[in-house]
């Protein structure tokens, strides 16, 4: 196994963040081109052939990152059985950046929600006036935090990952400057979330004061003695504090109240980037730290006051509250953020059943572990692809320095461009749950998880929420296809190539996950095993 080394271990890692500073520097050797005036077709035509070059390079990097991924995962199962002592070498050598397929996994999913998001912003951002380089330089660097937060094995690491992230999405919300709803929107997403990150930074200093360590898998190690310490109280009130702020950064209710706001201030593409990305590596932390520095055996994780019951408050109240929100929205932005928090509530029942199986179910409880946090992979898969593909379609309909806000915008918009409507009916139709669709399987999955685990009230609540939930997804489907356009006032869709791409790219996938789930969620279960085993 020479191919798989230490440096090739951090592939992925290393041609995000290469890519970066390589358009960074590019960017600033060139520097910022003048704006051509009304009449200079020419320059007009320079200036968007250098912005296609700039976003299909950032492209370009975060596909790489995804094929490397992908095939280092293969790399690293050939080696688990070759040699298995040469995994966790070089999971210590790269601080856990490297070598462990969960990680890789979840960096296929970052990069892909990454390429859904560059690939639609391009008309957009040209259509309101904001088409400058700083866009994809901010997806690019805040992918790459999302993948130091997702291979993070210390708090160290963690919290430089989560702080890179939400630095670049921050200036992301507020990248329409001119825009008085965008400010507020990053204003408030930012002061939130830096309360949040003093939050779990405080948890994170009073679990390093109980253990004397910043590694999970020995923070892990001192929290599941039999005997308790004397700092058992301080461990839950860091444990407490430490669930609390990675609830805020999936949205969980009640931690949920920024994101209406900052979905409908943002930028569609970044309003589409923190539904898909920052979700996706929120949960991931969240699986690592709470399975590692929470595991099985410790008293914090099942116990009345542990954060399988904290998390399962959490879930209802997510569920509940963000599908019955959702029903009162008329602003499509709006409508599709109460979607996000619903959906997490659905994501937040696999990690429910990852940690509380062995109390339940002591019989192969290490597998079903497995099972539930590869449902998790496969739902945020089929998340990304749909959501990502959802918002997309709003993205292409900005014209002339607007774009489609409410639901009546979307008036007839299967007779005045049919492939685009059709793009958007199957991705709203996996988030709701429909078969063939990926967001079925990935539905069924979680709930039949919950109900082996005898955690049948999730399930239940899941079952009834989803079905409350297809209301206002159909409302959507209806304003396509069934009520012609009112007024001359409505959103018309010219897609680039780009942005055809992304849709077909997404909905193609949504139905092919439908069709054939066996074998990614088959993937995402091997990769829980190295996750597990830390």
């Amino acid at each position: 196994m020479r191919w798989f080394n230490t440096l090739t271990a951090l592939f992925p890692v290393l041609v995000v963040s290469g890519g970066a500073l390589l358009l960074m520097l590019f960017e600033a050797a060139l520097g910022r081109p003048a704006e051509p005036a009304a009449g200079d077709v020419e320059g007009q035509y320079r200036t968007r052939v250098r912005a296609a070059l700039r976003s299909a390079f950032a492209v370009g990097v975060l596909a790489l990152a995804a094929a490397g991924s992908l095939g280092l995962w293969l790399l690293a199962r050939r080696a688990g059985q070759v040699n298995p002592g040469l995994l966790s070498q070089i999971v210590e050598r790269t601080a856990g950046l490297g070598g462990d397929r969960f990680a890789f996994v979840v960096y296929a999913i970052l990069c892909a929600g990454g390429i859904l998001v560059l690939l639609q912003a391009g008309s957009y951002l040209r259509e309101l006036g904001m088409d400058r380089p700083e866009f994809p330089l901010l997806v690019l660097f805040a992918v790459l935090g999302g993948m130091f937060l997702a291979a993070a094995r210390d708090l160290l690491l963690m919290f430089i990952g989560l702080e890179t992230l939400s630095l670049g999405t921050y200036c992301l919300v507020a990248f329409q400057r001119s825009s008085l709803k965008s400010t507020e929107a990053a204003l408030k997403y930012f002061l939130l979330g830096s309360f949040a990150a003093a939050i779990l930074l405080f948890g994170m200093a009073l679990l390093y004061g109980v253990t004397g360590s910043l590694e999970l898998s020995r923070i892990g190690k001192v929290l599941s003695l039999a005997s308790p310490t004397a700092f058992e109280p301080v461990a839950a009130i860091g444990m407490s504090l430490v669930v609390v702020g990675l609830a805020f950064k999936v949205s969980a209710v009640p931690f949920h109240m920024w994101t209406p706001d900052a979905y409908e201030g943002a930028p569609t593409p970044t309003t589409a980037f923190m539904a898909v990305v920052v979700k996706t590596a929120a949960f991931a932390v969240m699986m690592r730290v709470l399975l590692v520095a929470f595991p099985l055996g410790s008293p914090l994780s099942s116990a009345p006051a542990g954060w399988v019951s904290l998390l399962t408050g959490f879930a209802l109240l997510t569920m509940v509250l963000g599908n019955f929100a959702g029903l009162m929205q008329d602003n499509v932005k709006r409508l599709l953020a109460y979607s996000s928090i619903a959906h997490a509530g659905y994501i937040l029942i696999g990690v429910i059943v990852a940690g509380a199986v062995r109390s339940t179910v002591p019989r192969h409880a290490e597998r079903l572990q497995a099972d539930a946090v590869g449902a998790v992979l496969f739902y945020l898969v089929a998340y990304t692809l749909a959501t990502a593909g959802a918002f997309a379609v709003l993205s292409i309909c900005a014209r002339d320095h607007r774009e489609p806000t409410k639901v009546a915008d979307l008036h007839g918009l299967a007779v005045r461009s049919p492939g685009l409507a059709a793009g958007f009916l199957v991705c709203v139709l996996s988030l709701v749950g429909i078969p063939p669709t990926a967001g079925f399987f990935g539905k069924l999955y979680l709930f039949k998880l919950a109900v082996q685990a005898d955690l049948w009230p999730l399930a239940l609540v899941g079952v009834l929420t989803s079905v409350a939930a297809a209301y206002y997804y159909l409302r959507l489907v209806v304003a396509v296809y069934m009520r012609p356009a009112e007024t001359e006032d409505v959103a018309v869709a010219a897609p680039t190539a780009r942005g055809r791409l992304g849709i077909a790219a997404a909905a193609l996938l949504v139905v092919t996950l439908g069709l054939l789930p066996a074998r990614v969620l088959s993937v995402a279960t091997q990769s829980v095993f190295d996750l597990l085993r830390m």
